[in-house]
């Protein structure tokens, strides 16, 4: 269980406020562009979901300043069943607590998204209203004195009711003649009550229109339904309508009813029955759950929780049918989060408990066929019945995409070697999972050997009783600083901010800089001592500071943060240098597969693993009435992307000096404005679709599309349409208007996708590079493609290079021979045909490989699929960028002798249909031996990966290794690890796992991640890199044997 925080702070609880720098009055929403963590799922504490009448979708807000709509059932296309991320919802936001989302509803039509939080700057906050479907931002309700914390629509969809931290009710009504969906709908507010002594934190409307809403004052209110019913359009005189504006809002309201419950005095969430008889009550100072008559208020009982000794069940709700009342919270039975359930409509016997977290249940929603959707601060996830009257099983989940640093502190804490260039942590609480990242490799192992572990030493935390040869001397006794607010040096408090929590601790070694004694981290701050307890200096903070340790050299600390991050920042100031953000496996990661990662500098320079580029992105502030723009690493991936200057930090201990090492080591000159200031002239076009048709005719889905886009920077020169990755001819291209000089258009396109589900990209261009695709599901309910594709493949493998020039490797050619057979024996089984070209040795000149390529080019069509192999050694230049060298290469001059990874990635975008590259070129150790030199040396395998599965590319990549890692090759396996592994999971059919006589992309992943790794003993690492929108697809037919 976590240590339980408030649902949400308010603006005046002052601590809060003062975490973090304040907006900035006159600029509260900063138009620079921000540099932000974006895994595809939240980071930090969900405080809210909300789901549809029909339990299609579900929406989540989070302190991480997002909201994010999920799909609960149904399936657009292949891999977009349930649990599937349908889209993200930004918020304007700036410094601190602005934009942290604390409340969301959704209509009961599924269409409309409402959104609050911190949402505003100081004396005002907002509630914006977005379009589920496109994320269009269509009103902004200003005026709201306070922050909302909870948000609920009525069962009709047209009245909005809000409640705010110590600023009471608001309800608002969609005006006369809105619809419900669409540009038109405005909202206005239609009735108030500041009459509340507490924050507010809950309201639920009864199908008849009734309100009821929960208080930390202790008190119970209930309003009453609109005089016409619940289906009525709010309507106001013309005199009504000027009084309000006069008066800054709506008619007062008052309640018709108001209790105090005797459960508890801090009221958190209430809930009406299905049929409005009853009310549920849950406390977060209790674990009483009391019912109340839905028109009195009376006190009619309280659910039977006997033997519920801790925590509180603080949230609840009813089931469908009302016959069954679930409640959870902070309540802690053996180490999960249960969610307790009754019979009876809450007055029954007890039921099993559902488990299914171990952090607290913020919201619980009922589905119509009898599936609950559990809320909780650390994920949501998502029970079902499997039958009529069977417990519920688990569904789906989401956990939080982040590590969990809970619980890093004493022998179970971070560990670093004596530079901090070596980090171990745990993704799990208490330092389960375990895992280091070694930046020198940038190579993230998971389950790390302990000699690997053997010279990184855990946090200096103190002795339990004064040391006089301690670096800290005979007073430097922390104690109490274990989730507590009132840490103490030597018995003597340290002065925190009121409610301020410290989480972790760490001393520093013998002659750190400016007397450091000890640094602290709290929930809002990272903080630095002397030994005599006088503060140094104290840093804003991105989550709470669970974990903490400091290098021997002593020149930095490294916290592990509640965002999932651990960041490295200077003894000296505090100031960070460096942030690493390790991504956690997602649900529907093939078994095996190879965490992503990504480091950078607050300047935004970057190295990532394979996939692992859009871990971060820049946030673009449009103003207080526009929806943000966001634009993943990879959009400024020739500036950004800069693995020489993240080796340059720990170094240098400043960004921008190893900024301007790394470029002098290029011979370029620095650029003329660094970081976030000068992006804005960088950024590509941002499409956005106004509307889109499907038609289903003879020969598949024709798709017609009216889309706008936006560039700040250049013109937009066109948008191309690919389907699953791969290009796809335009039927009309035409531009309905173009203004700005045609940095603003509006257009309508045409596209035919063959028969077959599929994902439809639209990705705008412009001379800056591609921009961010627009993704469009495709459904299919018609026949099968009757049409078997045919197979193309193109392998490469050189080894016997001129040995003056470079060292031959061993079985390169085997390997390319090996698959181009195995290849070959796919005809007849998926593949009507098959065509090899295989190159070896002598025959794989530059000019030969270029050609096979161009051949590719010619002959693949939409429905096919292309292999291509390449084994051998692979290069970088001083710019980093990737050659693969043919026999009669030169890699003292690789510009104009070997093949570039440019070229390569041209021709494959031009592939007409599925394009999967196989990489094994990183043997630089044959060359240079297990070395620093050697490492230096290899290509970067993960930058070329990214560049090929950018949407407007489309590349399926099999890297044969990660990081700086070596490719190994032995003689015992007669091939290269990496082919070894690919052979027997196609020619043996070990990765069939499903045992219906086929390889995926899935299955082929997660055989060779865990085999590569078997051969290897750990050392290689291989990854897979996929476009956004190529689902799995069957690959190979095993069992097919080659002559």
């Amino acid at each position: 269980m976590s240590e339980h925080r408030p649902p949400a702070p308010a603006p005046d609880q002052g601590p809060a406020a003062a975490a973090a720098p304040a907006p900035d009055p006159a600029d509260p929403f900063p138009g620079a562009p921000q540099l932000r963590l974006d895994p595809g799922g939240h980071t930090a504490a969900i405080r809210r979901t909300a789901v549809d009448a029909a339990g299609l979708w579900l929406v989540s807000g989070s302190d991480d300043k997002t909201v994010r709509v999920w799909r609960l059932a149904g399936a657009a296309a292949p891999g977009e069943g349930p649990g599937t991320l349908e889209r993200t919802i930004r918020v304007p936001l700036g410094p601190g607590h602005l934009g942290k989302v604390y409340a969301v509803a959704l209509s009961p039509d599924g269409e409309r998204v409402a959104v609050g939080g911190w949402l505003g700057p100081s004396g005002e906050d907002f509630i914006y209203l977005f379009d589920r479907a496109t994320g269009t931002l269509r009103q902004r309700i200003k005026g709201l004195p306070m922050v909302v914390l909870h948000l609920a629509f009525d069962r009709t969809g047209r009245r909005l009711a809000a409640v705010l931290g110590r600023g009471g009710l608001r309800i608002y009504g969609l005006a006369s003649g809105g619809a419900l969906a669409g540009a038109s709908a405005a909202w206005s507010e239609d009735g108030r009550d500041s009459d509340y002594g507490g924050d507010a934190y809950w309201a639920d409307f009864a199908a008849d229109g009734r309100l009821v809403t929960s208080c930390y004052d202790g008190q119970v209110r209930l309003y009453a339904p609109p005089p016409d019913g619940p289906d009525a359009t709010p309507r106001r005189s013309f005199w009504g309508r000027i009084k309000s504006a006069l008066s800054g809002g709506g008619q007062g309201l008052k309640p018709t009813h108001r209790v105090r419950p005797p459960g508890g005095k801090r009221p958190f969430t209430v809930a009406f029955s299905p049929d409005g008889t009853r009310i549920a009550v849950g406390y977060t100072d209790s674990t009483t759950v009391d019912l109340l008559d839905g028109r009195t208020l009376a006190h009619l009982g309280s659910a039977n929780t006997a033997g519920i000794g801790n925590g509180n069940l603080g949230t609840v709700a009813w089931s469908a049918d009302g016959g069954t009342l679930f409640a959870g919270g902070r309540y802690d039975e053996g180490g999960d989060s249960p969610v307790l359930r009754w019979s009876q409509a809450g007055l029954g016997a007890r039921g099993r408990p559902l488990r299914a977290t171990t952090n607290t249940v913020m919201t619980l929603h009922p589905l119509p066929d009898g599936g609950l959707v559990i809320g909780a601060s650390d994920g949501i996830f998502v029970l079902g019945s499997p039958s009529p009257g069977a417990e519920p099983e688990p569904r789906w989940s989401n956990p939080l995409a982040a590590a969990d640093f809970r619980g890093q502190c004493h022998d179970k804490g971070i560990r670093l070697s004596a530079t901090g260039d070596r980090v171990a942590f745990g993704y799990g609480q208490w330092g389960k999972r375990p895992a280091l990242f070694d930046l020198g490799t940038r190579a993230l192992t998971l389950d790390p050997s302990a000699a690997a572990l053997a010279d990184l030493t855990l946090p200096d935390e103190g002795r339990a009783d004064p040391d006089p040869a301690h670096p800290g001397g005979p007073g430097c006794l922390v104690t109490d600083w274990v989730n507590n607010t009132e840490p103490k040096l030597a018995g003597r408090p340290l002065k925190l901010e009121p409610y301020e929590i410290a989480r972790s601790l760490a001393l520093t070694p013998p002659g750190s800089p400016g007397d450091l004694g000890f640094l602290l981290g709290t929930e809002w701050r990272l903080r630095a001592y002397t030994s005599t307890g006088r503060e140094c200096w104290q840093q804003p903070v991105p989550g709470t500071v669970w974990a903490l340790n400091v290098t021997r050299d002593g020149r930095y600390a490294v916290a592990g943060y509640g965002d999932g991050t651990l960041r490295w920042h200077r003894l000296t100031d505090g100031a960070e240098v460096l942030a690493l953000y390790p991504a956690p496996s997602q649900s529907g990661d093939p078994p095996g597969t190879q965490p992503r990662w990504v480091l950078w500098t607050p300047l935004g320079h970057y190295a990532a693993s394979a996939g692992g580029e859009d871990l971060i992105g820049w946030h673009v502030n449009r103003g207080p009435d526009q929806a943000p723009d966001f634009f993943g690493a990879s959009r400024l991936r020739e500036r950004f992307n800069r693995p020489d200057v993240i080796a340059l930090v720990l170094e240098s201990a400043d960004p921008a000096a190893a900024l301007r090492l790394a470029d002098a080591a290029r011979g370029t000159a620095p650029a003329a404005e660094t970081g976030s200031r000068g992006i804005t002239f960088l950024l590509p076009p941002v499409l956005r679709l106004l509307s889109h048709g499907l038609t289903v005719v003879a020969d598949g889905t024709r798709v017609d599309c009216t889309y706008k886009a936006d560039s700040d920077a250049a013109p937009v020169l066109r948008v191309e349409a690919r389907l699953d990755g791969r290009p796809l001819p335009l039927l009309l291209d035409r531009r309905e208007l173009e203004t700005d000089g045609g940095r603003r258009v509006v257009g309508q396109l045409r596209v035919l996708a063959p028969p077959g589900p599929g994902v439809l990209s639209l990705v705008p261009f412009s001379e800056l590079g591609a921009g961010e695709a627009v993704l469009l599901p495709i459904p299919w309910s018609g026949d099968a493609d009757w049409r078997k594709p045919r197979l193309y493949g193109l392998t490469v493998g050189v080894g016997a290079y001129p040995p003056q020039i470079v060292q031959p490797l061993r079985f390169a050619a085997a390997d390319a021979d090996a698959v181009a057979a195995e290849l070959r024996a796919q005809a007849g089984g998926l593949y009507r045909e098959v065509q090899v070209r295989p190159l070896t040795d002598a025959a794989a000149g530059r000019t030969a490989i270029l050609e096979g390529l161009h051949w590719l080019e010619l002959e693949v069509g939409q429905r096919d699929v292309a292999v291509v192999f390449l084994a051998g050694h692979g290069l970088k230049d001083h710019f980093g960028a990737y050659y693969y060298l043919s026999v009669d290469g030169d890699p003292a001059a690789p510009h104009h002798s070997a093949i570039k990874g440019g070229d390569i990635a041209e021709y494959l975008r031009r592939i007409q249909g599925k394009v999967v590259l196989m990489l094994d070129t990183c043997y630089s150790g044959a060359l240079l031996g297990d070395t620093r030199a050697a490492l230096d040396s290899l290509p970067d395998l993960d930058r070329f990966a990214n560049e090929l599965a950018d949407a407007d590319t489309g590349v399926v990549v099999f890297s044969s290794s990660s990081g700086a890692q070596l490719s190994r090759e032995d003689a015992a396996w007669g091939h290269g690890a990496f082919t070894c592994a690919l052979l027997e999971a196609i020619r043996d059919g070990r990765a069939d796992f499903s045992r219906l006589g086929f390889v995926t992309l899935a299955e082929l992943e997660c055989y060779l991640a865990d085999r590569v790794k078997a051969l290897t003993a750990g050392r290689q690492h291989p990854t897979v890199t996929k476009p956004k929108a190529v689902t799995d697809y069957r690959m190979f037919r095993v069992g097919c044997r080659s002559g």
